[in-house]
Order: structure tokens, then C-alpha cells, then sequence
């Protein structure tokens, strides 16, 4: 017979989904208790069987778990570990220097309009196979992506989350527009959120050029593709950024950006804007160092 009196519980868990990392702290993995939430770092090597990457990056992933004895319980739990993983995505911006989960920056190869059907595959495939030509019928695209850390960073990264409760309006505005940017899968959208967020960054900086030189840390400066006053006034004079007309007398429409010009104004946007929110929340702000697809904080 069933004891009704008896308390059944289960364990709701979320995971993050693995990521690369290569952490070179000697500290443990980190767990911190929050409310009924339990979140914790799980670290550890890759197998053979994995794709290769260079040596010291490992498996890591965050676990979110609570312990829940009804419904009710697990659907509150459940709104709270949402809230929890979408603040912990936005504060790894400025633990890690990119999104918990970055946008994937992939180019697709469409055999047809969106939304419409094809058989392209199909008719590629019989062409080939008439003339003798070599083809293939399916392939995946392997991406390898990895981040170097010093440090476990989900303390820190709930550090910032602190941070951000008592940040001014201006802040969480511009760590919004940042966020929403990193985010963005329209190169245009991408783009015109980083010039509303140096728009709005310049006003933390100071009054005018000399101000705002000064005011950004000196290892912050040097790192820079393109000096600071270049990256405020492209945002503004090209077409792709901000504003399209140059000369509204004749009609004359701003430049477009170059390959290298939109490549260095998102590094030193996202750069420069980082930066500011990390002064804002009282952390020291950091740089980043790419390695084929691979990204080291420092």
C-alpha cells in the first residue's frame, strides 16, 4: 500500500553543454549554493575520441541541480535556474570575455531560399556521377573553439552578477547593448549595437578626446587595432554602422567599411566597451589574445 505520508524527492539538473577550456589555476573547480539552486564546475580531460585541441584544454561545464519534492517546486526551481543561466551568460562577458554560449560565427551555404525546398543535392549529385566528377553526399563542418583562463570563473562570474544588482541605469544599459551585440547573429545589428554602446560609453569617459584617452587603462589603449578617436568617428561615417547619408544637399551616402575597417572597429569596440563596464563594477579590465580559434583572457 502507498505510504501517502512519505516525501518523494528528485533532482532537477540543467547543464551548460560542454566547453573548451584550457584553466591554468591550481584551485579546485568551484560550487556555491544560491537559494534552493546548487551551481557547480565540472573540469576534466578530454578522450581520444574528441575533437583535437592544443594541449591543457579540457571538458568543462556548469551544473545547475535542486532538490524538489513537488511540481510546484520543480517549476519555481525551474524559473530560477533560467534567470540564473541568463545572467550567468551575460556576467561571463566580463569574467571570460565572451557569452557562457558565443554565437557561432559560421557561414551557410544554402541550397535553396529560406524556406523553400530543393533537390540541388540530388541534381548535383547525378551531374556528377554522369561525368565521372567527384562528389560528396553529406559533410559536417567540425568548429574548434577554446578558451585559456587563469582562473575558474564561475565565482567570478557570480561576482559580477553581485555587481550588476547595485550598477547604475547608464551601466546595465550599456552592458545590454554590449551583450546584445556579442549576441547577434545580423552582422548589421551587431554593428550598430557596438556604436550605440560607444555612444553611450563615451559619456563615462569624459568630455572630450583628452579626456577620454585618459581614461581608458593604459594596457587597454596599446591593445587597440585603430586609435580611440578613429573608432568614435567611423561609427558615424560609415554606411553600414550608423548613419547613411554623408551629404543630404546631394545625396551623397557615407562609405562603406572595408574587411579590415569592420574587423577592427568590432575587436576595439568590443575591446574598449568591455572594458568601461568593467571599470563600472570595479573590476579590473582585461585583454584577450586569439590563437586560431582559440581565445586567452589576461
Amino acid at each position: 500500500m502507498r505510504n501517502v505520508g512519505s516525501m518523494h524527492s528528485e533532482i532537477l539538473s540543467f547543464k551548460s553543454g560542454i566547453k573548451c577550456y584550457g584553466i591554468s589555476s591550481s584551485e579546485e573547480p568551484n560550487s556555491e549554493q544560491i537559494g534552493i539552486l546548487k551551481i557547480s564546475e565540472e573540469y576534466w580531460p578530454r578522450t581520444p575520441s574528441e575533437i583535437d585541441m592544443p594541449p591543457g584544454v579540457q571538458n568543462y561545464e556548469l551544473v545547475i541541480e535542486a532538490s524538489v519534492s513537488s511540481r510546484d517546486e520543480a517549476w519555481k526551481a525551474k524559473s530560477k535556474a533560467f534567470a540564473l543561466a541568463a545572467g550567468l551568460d551575460k556576467a561571463w562577458v566580463y569574467a571570460c570575455g565572451e557569452p557562457l554560449h558565443p554565437v557561432s560565427q559560421t557561414f551557410l551555404f544554402l541550397d535553396a531560399p529560406e524556406g523553400w525546398q530543393t533537390n540541388a543535392k540530388e541534381v548535383d549529385v547525378k551531374l556528377a556521377q554522369s561525368r565521372g566528377e567527384p562528389f560528396v553526399i553529406s559533410s559536417e563542418e567540425v568548429q574548434r573553439h577554446w578558451v585559456h583562463l587563469p582562473i575558474f570563473p564561475l565565482r567570478e562570474a557570480l561576482n559580477i552578477l553581485e555587481a550588476l544588482k547595485t550598477a547604475s541605469e547608464a551601466t546595465l544599459a550599456l552592458v545590454d547593448l554590449h551583450y546584445g551585440a556579442l549576441k547577434s547573429l545580423d552582422s548589421s545589428g551587431k554593428l550598430f549595437l557596438l556604436a550605440k554602446g560607444l555612444e553611450l560609453g563615451s559619456k563615462f569617459l569624459g568630455k572630450n578626446k583628452k579626456e577620454r584617452e585618459k581614461a581608458i587603462p593604459t594596457h587597454v589603449r596599446d591593445a587597440l587595432k585603430q586609435s580611440l578617436d578613429w573608432l568614435f568617428k567611423i561609427s558615424n561615417n560609415r554606411f553600414d554602422i550608423r548613419h547613411v547619408v554623408k551629404d543630404p544637399e546631394k545625396l551623397h551616402l557615407h562609405p562603406k567599411l572595408t574587411g579590415q575597417e569592420r574587423a577592427d572597429f568590432i575587436q576595439d569596440a568590443d575591446l574598449v566597451i568591455r572594458s568601461i563596464v568593467c571599470q563600472q563594477i570595479g573590476k579590473t579590465a582585461f585583454l584577450l589574445s586569439r590563437d586560431n580559434t582559440g581565445r586567452r583572457a589576461a
